[in-house]
């Protein structure tokens, strides 16, 4: 249950008063209320009901059922007003029918704003009809009046929390989704795959924890994370998968997969969208202000990207890629070190080393499999497989090599 609806609920506590006063004009609102409930009803009209609620229809409490009218929605408004809200009852069946009618307006596109115009007409009208009733009692006027106000509000605004509620979690499921589909897209043209990404996206929420971001936003750069490497889509094999030194044309090509990953990545409002822009932009700048593209320094580049680039970097140094075996634990941290102050951001290299076991237990958690391993070095089934690769110590004959342009 979410905040929003928590808050909304705990107002269902309705005072006896408010009762007493809705449970005595009752009969009047059964009598006479009928016309009134009818003419705010029919404010919501065919027309404001987006195109696929009217051809779907739904049933209050249900998945959409095929071709339900217009007057189906009406209805199940009717017996809502009239079973709950205009009586003050409030209980469980009413709290489970609202979540499960937000949830199929929203699926509909019926948005609250579209039942603005009936909830007005209905309190105006059971209002005239109690100023009648008890006509000459001002008091007992604005008592009787001042209960419809009050269920009638708090109605629609739990209907409005439970559908913006339902809106905010299907944007949140789309974006993952799109993150998701994205890295696979990336992870299918390179062999840096599911793992890698994994690891690098655990390792940089830990840093900024570390470095003291909030939670919110250490999840943020966990979710955006994967998505440095997008740019690579716009890469060749020949050239991505090239198990030699790469040629100074050929790494000009490679440096452009941080700009294409800026160009790849909707320019949507949202967090995480935008984090992983800045992320894919500026994961290679150096802190000495050599990097690309731009040439950033220092805290010109983005939190966000001198977080990645150090966990990106460690991890590539500690796994096999087709043109370098992987680098032992100690090899690849004091890389990290060397390069505190001209490739890194030396406060964030701190904070890196400080949290080396728990790095260690993420490198181990998501290692890849001896399978990954062998595949890895047989360039020829690379563009098929895209597994990770597992970090393994580096083989005594085989001295240590600087990192590839392509892991910087």
């Amino acid at each position: 249950m979410t905040r929003a609806f928590t808050r909304w609920a705990s107002l269902l506590e309705i005072d006896p008063a408010t009762l007493a006063a809705l449970g005595s004009i009752a009969p009047l609102v059964k009598a006479g209320g009928q016309s009134i409930i009818d003419a705010a009803l029919s404010q919501l009209r065919a027309q404001d009901v987006p195109s696929q609620a009217r051809s779907a229809g739904f049933v209050t409490g249900q998945l959409p059922a095929p071709r339900l009218p217009i007057q189906q929605v009406r209805e199940s408004l009717r017996q809502r007003w009239l079973d709950h809200v205009l009586v003050g009852q409030f209980g469980a069946d009413y709290l489970e029918s609202t979540r499960a009618m937000g949830r199929v307006h929203f699926r509909l596109g019926l948005a609250p704003v579209m039942f603005s115009a009936a909830y007005s007409h209905l309190v105006s009208g059971i209002a005239e009809l109690v100023y009648r009733h008890f006509e000459g009692d001002t008091r007992a006027q604005a008592l009787h009046v001042a209960a419809i106000h009050h269920v009638a509000f708090l109605d629609l605004g739990l209907a409005s929390s439970v559908y913006y509620d339902a809106y905010l979690a299907e944007i949140g499921e789309l974006t993952d989704e799109l993150n998701a589909s994205l890295t696979r897209i990336g992870g299918y043209h390179d062999y840096e795959g599911g793992h890698h990404l994994i690891r690098v996206s655990r390792m940089c929420r830990t840093v900024a924890i570390a470095a003291g971001q909030d939670s919110a936003w250490a999840d943020l750069l966990q979710a955006a994370s994967p998505l440095h490497d997008i740019g690579k889509i716009g890469v060749p094999d020949s050239i991505l998968l090239k198990p030699a030194s790469l040629t100074d044309a050929e790494r000009q090509i490679m440096q452009r997969h941080t700009e294409i990953g800026a160009e790849v990545l909707p320019d949507y409002p949202s967090q995480v969208m935008h984090m992983a822009r800045q992320v894919a932009l500026h994961h290679h700048e150096r802190w000495d202000g050599t990097g690309y593209p731009r040439g950033l320094s220092g805290t010109q580049i983005p939190l966000e990207a001198r977080i990645v680039a150090i966990c990106d970097v460690y991890d590539a140094l500690r796994s096999v890629r087709p043109y370098k075996h992987a680098w032992s634990r100690r090899a690849a941290l004091d890389y990290i070190v060397n390069n505190r102050g001209a490739m890194f951001d030396p406060t964030l290299v701190d904070v890196f080393v400080s949290v080396q076991p728990t790095i260690e237990q993420i490198q181990d958690a998501f290692a890849d499999t001896a399978a990954d391993l062998s595949a890895v070095l047989r360039t020829d089934t690379l563009p098929a497989l895209r597994n990770d690769l597992r970090a393994a110590s580096t083989p005594a004959s085989h001295p240590l090599a600087a990192p590839s342009p392509r892991d910087r």
